[in-house]
């Protein structure tokens, strides 16, 4: 069984991702697991992190600073809203301690723990699996792993000669260096530690520590890592055989295993005689959604749904909180840096003063001159556009990609960065039955042009169906929709997706199994739609310098 497993890997795509993982990289997490034969489980997840904001807008063009409360609140939903595989949450807390980091600690239910990821808190990775012997297997391998060959290692092969193998060796370890100030940031305050306790009885644990109550831990930290990266880079043999390579997760052997976890292994444990469950996952799961709507108003999702609109007025805020430089390369060399075309890409962050439905596609950035009177605007209007908005949870706040041209050699700041914002506003909604006679594929109901395009098994034997309606509005025109039984008892449909052309969306929702047929399907869609335009100014944005010169041999 361990021989199968693919070897523990992780990712170091230092360069690439730095910015994104650099705002994350910092936090100490702890969490404690109880899993059932058939995977579910349970999760006890405690987090202490920083919440990091970059404002490179140090020219002007500022905005009021959010209340410390409502940004904790922020912080805390987007983490449960953005984690992957988490069927409900309860038990919540969290508090901002006095370093400034936010302590954030709940209990999450989980139906499958290889799908587990809960948002930028967890270093590792964990997979349960029944054997074809009916024995369950837990294994553990670092987040991004990869479970393929790392084929930039091969074509990096070092030479045969000795002369060649030095200059070689010189090279990787410069790599190393160059990549390491970023790897300490991203790494240093790192720290995961994760408890299990599994059902059946013990058969093997691996590099998981065994304490007297019979429960497994392993525990991962970002600067024993570093440190076994330097040392491991210091030693000619073990460089020769794996290399450095900033974009391909390294093997990581017994011997690193030995640096990072104490002894060498995998990270691997597994248990026979799987015949009953810890727990009662339907009855504890049922239970924590029942509190879903406390949780809301505890985070301020439900108050975000019914947040007054914006009301036209000039933006409360709009900073740049990302940059991105690409220089020219020469297309012989058929290299292209991030493979994006050269050019200066911005991350707007606006905040609206109020909740926002939708952005237009005509809002466009219209004026961008460097601090030597060079404008960096892209030749075509399409280019100009603001395009695909990400928007936050309360949707006052929304999130810009702006590509410009490249600024010209000597050009320290964006002068001016100004543009225009076209946005719909909703001022209220209404319930709209959807008039099927039943919740049947290919059903069509009265309203909206609706149409029960897909009703199927979801991938988990006992879960909820997966249930597609395509109705004639946008993506950003439904609010909700609920299960109406005869009775008139609402159920609220999760969202899982949709696909969208114009003004006709495919929405797809999970739906209980156990459903009457007759069921009504209630779309809650906005009303009252008003449309504004608002404009956006920065000044004086620092440009970063990207090296046109040749490095020393």
């Amino acid at each position: 069984m361990v021989a199968s497993m693919s070897a523990l890997m992780i990712s170091r795509t230092w360069m690439v991702a730095a910015f994104a993982l650099l705002m994350v990289s910092c936090f100490e997490t702890k969490q404690e697991f109880v899993l059932n034969p058939d995977g579910s489980g349970k999760v006890i997840h405690e987090c202490r992190f920083q919440e990091f904001n970059m404002n490179l807008n140090l020219g002007g063009g500022g905005g009021a600073q959010t209340d410390d409360e409502a940004s904790l609140k922020r912080a805390v939903a987007e983490i449960m809203q953005k984690s992957k595989g988490v069927d409900a949450w309860d038990d919540v807390h969290f508090e901002r301690l006095d370093d400034g980091r936010i302590l954030f600690r709940a209990t999450a239910w989980f139906s499958d723990l290889s799908k587990l990821e809960i948002e930028n808190q967890m270093m590792m990775s964990f997979r349960w699996q029944r054997g074809p012997s009916g024995v369950g297997e837990l294994a553990m391998a670092m987040k991004n792993d990869n479970d393929g060959e790392n084929a930039a290692a091969q074509e990096n092969a070092p030479p045969a000669d000795e002369d060649g193998r030095r200059r070689w060796l010189a090279g990787e370890r410069g790599k190393f260096q160059q990549a390491r100030p970023m790897m300490a940031s991203i790494l240093g305050g790192m720290k995961h530690e994760a408890i299990f306790r599994l059902p059946g009885e013990a058969e093997e644990s691996g590099l998981f520590e065994v304490a007297d109550d019979g429960s497994l831990s392993i525990a991962f930290e970002g600067g024993k890592f570093l440190a076994a990266m330097d040392e491991m880079m210091a030693d000619d043999a073990w460089l020769l055989e794996h290399g450095f390579e900033s974009d391909g997760p390294p093997e990581i052997d017994g011997e690193l295993a030995k640096m990072l976890f104490g002894r060498p292994g995998v990270p691997y444990a597994s248990r026979g005689g799987l015949d009953e469950a810890m727990f009662d996952y339907q009855a504890e799961l049922a239970a924590a959604r029942a509190n879903e709507e406390a949780l809301r108003e505890l985070l301020g999702s439900a108050a975000a749904r019914a947040m007054p609109p914006a009301q036209g007025g000039p933006l409360a805020s709009a900073r740049i909180v990302g940059m991105r430089m690409v220089a020219q390369v020469d297309p012989a060399l058929e290299l292209r840096p991030f493979n994006h075309e050269a050019g200066l890409s911005l991350a707007l962050l606006c905040e609206f003063d109020g909740a926002v439905l939708g952005i237009s596609d005509q809002s466009a950035v219209e004026s961008a001159v460097t601090s030597d009177g060079a404008s960096l605007l892209p030749a075509s209007d399409f280019q100009r556009r603001l395009r695909w908005p990400k928007f936050s949870p309360c949707r006052t706040f929304a999130l810009f990609d702006v590509d410009l041209e490249s600024p010209p050699a000597g050009a320290e700041t964006l002068r001016d960065l100004a543009g225009s914002i076209h946005y719909s506003v909703s001022g209220g909604s209404k319930e709209i039955d959807l008039g099927f006679a039943s919740i049947a594929k290919d059903e069509k109901g009265d309203e909206l042009g609706a149409v029960i395009t897909e009703l199927k098994p979801g991938w988990r034997e006992d879960g909820p169906l997966e249930l597609s309606v395509k109705m004639d509005i946008s993506v950003d025109d439904l609010k909700e929709m609920f299960l109406v039984s005869a009775d008139d008892h609402r159920q609220e449909l999760v969202r899982r997706g949709y696909g969208s052309s114009g003004n006709v969306t495919t929405f797809t929702f999970e739906l209980p199994q156990e459903h009457a047929a007759s069921a009504r399907l209630v779309a809650e869609v906005h009303d009252d739609i008003s449309n504004f335009t608002t404009q956006f100014i920065l000044r004086n944005i620092p440009l970063p310098a990207v090296a046109g010169g040749e490095g020393d041999d």
